[in-house]
């Protein structure tokens, strides 16, 4: 669940699509948790046999 979240932020974000995404606006608070929380993800697949 919390990957799925995580993905859904990240593909979502970028886009400007009318009415939906066009005023998202990254906070330096947002870009620090995404960043963390795809470095973490990116640990735990280095973990994998």
């Amino acid at each position: 669940m919390f990957t799925q979240s995580a993905c859904n932020l990240f593909s979502g974000a970028p886009h400007d699509d009318s009415g939906t995404t066009e005023h998202f606006i990254w906070t330096r608070a947002d870009a620090i948790a995404a960043v963390v929380t795809a470095a973490g993800l990116l640990a735990r697949l280095e973990d994998l046999p």
